[in-house]
């Protein structure tokens, strides 16, 4: 298959997959009979870890290889048919590793890491929303903060009383884990995570083959 036509279309994919967490922090709804139409997540990561590929990827110079590392390794986490890693005690005996609380952890920070690599300039500190809206106004990838920007608007939902998005979900978390808060063993807010951050890869690798193929004309 033709790697450009195939990044399209799992970025069309993901479009879809995306808005249907629900507001519930990590809550997921796969089922048909519940009105779910959009491509099962696990199958459409394992196809994204097939195709992934760092030549495509030099936006991400000179980190490229960790990134691209952390990527799979948040996919695999996030993959329900693998089996629960364990790591040995200092006696031997082995222990589940939390893989839920681990790979929210590390997806808050990667996705942050690669929305700041793409901003304009540098972004300096700020709250993650911040990030994201500046992310918008000006970024070396423009198609991805236009995706961004319409999944925000997609992922409108009530807290509190109060209209939040997408974004106000996304600084919520980072905030609770900058506090220490969200160090559950089963927080599932990696599940969404995930998605965001290969949707970031796919858009990467979309503009670097777009920029190869013209130069190959």
């Amino acid at each position: 298959m033709d790697t450009a036509k195939q990044v399209d279309r799992l970025i069309g994919e993901a479009l879809e997959i995306i808005p249907s967490f629900t507001s519930g922090r990590g809550s997921f709804n796969t089922m048909p009979e519940l009105g779910y139409t959009a491509r099962h997540p696990g199958e459409w990561q394992r196809e994204f870890l097939r195709m992934v590929d760092g030549q495509y990827l030099t936006a991400f110079k000179p980190d490229t290889n960790d990134i691209l590392i952390l990527v799979e390794l948040v996919n695999y986490w996030t993959l329900a048919h693998l089996p629960s890693p364990t790591f040995p005690r200092h006696d031997g005996t082995p222990l589940l590793t939390p893989v839920r609380m681990v790979s929210t952890i590390v997806g808050y920070a990667l996705f942050e890491m690669l929305a700041r690599k793409l901003g304009p300039g540098r972004l300096g500190g700020g709250s993650l929303r911040n990030v994201l809206t500046r992310l918008e106004r000006g970024s070396s990838c423009p198609d991805l903060a236009e995706d961004l920007k319409s999944l925000n608007t997609k992922m409108r939902y009530k807290e509190g009383g109060k209209d939040v998005d997408l974004y106000d979900r996304l600084k919520k978390g980072r905030d609770q884990l900058m506090h220490g808060n969200v160090l559950r063993t089963f927080e599932p807010e990696g599940w969404l995570l995930v998605l965001l951050i290969d949707l970031i890869v796919l858009h990467v690798m979309r503009q670097e083959i777009t920029k190869h193929n013209t130069a190959s004309l």
